[in-house]
């Protein structure tokens, strides 16, 4: 049973936190478990339903101020802000799972359409070497070198990413191996290709991810 926890992406990040990176992580996820929570559990808290104006004492009445019944009052249509609140949290959490969602059926629309593409096939394949070369050195791909350095130079001052690497050449390096991955979705298959994820996947993590202390 520890075996197949430890395999979870969320314990296995926790175990290999240190210090202020594992605060953050464990603070993040009581967060996000207390979000859930409440917008599984939001017919039991809210006060209100969620269009309710009025109770057994009549309208509720628009802008009150915090108190009474209205912990932290009513908007200007005559809601009260707390039932709304708790209410809103159903519709944060649908947002955030269809976005996920919409995100992984867009990877693999992009592999597919990149396969359906000749010329895009044919530089991923390896055919049009003199294009490939060029291409590698278009805007639009240095301003997505420019980011992911950005992005980890962010994540070294939290602890996110080991201190002790340079992020541009990494950033250069990952770029690098997501082309490479479209190639050999390209050149293998889609299915051949996501067999090997998560060995690309640990070779990042031993590249980024924070060395764990001794005893941690």
């Amino acid at each position: 049973m520890t075996k197949i926890l430890d395999r979870l992406p969320v314990v296995r990040q926790v175990r290999r936190s240190v210090g202020l990176q594992r605060g953050m992580l464990v603070t993040g996820l009581a967060i996000t478990a207390v979000f859930v929570l409440t917008a599984i559990f939001a017919p039991l808290l809210a006060p209100f339903g969620y269009s309710q104006l009025r109770d057994a004492s009549g309208t509720f009445g628009a802008q009150l101020p915090p108190g009474g019944a209205h912990l932290l009052g009513t908007t200007v249509g005559g809601y009260d802000v707390l039932s709304r609140v708790i209410w809103g949290t159903q519709t944060a959490v649908i947002v955030i799972i269809v976005a996920v969602l919409l995100s992984i059926f867009a990877g693999v629309a992009l592999v597919g359409a990149v396969e359906r593409h000749p010329l895009a096939r044919h530089l991923l394949a390896g055919l049009e070497p003199d294009v490939t070369a060029r291409v590698l050195e278009i805007p639009a791909l240095e301003e997505v070198r420019k980011v992911c350095a950005d992005r980890l130079r962010a994540d070294q001052l939290i602890g996110e990413v080991r201190s002790d690497i340079d992020p541009v050449p990494i950033a250069e390096g990952l770029v690098n191996i997501v082309l490479s991955v479209l190639m050999s979705a390209v050149q293998l298959g889609p299915a051949v290709a996501a067999a090997r994820a998560p060995d690309v996947l640990a070779v990042i993590a031993a590249a980024i991810d924070p060395v764990p202390r001794p005893g941690t």
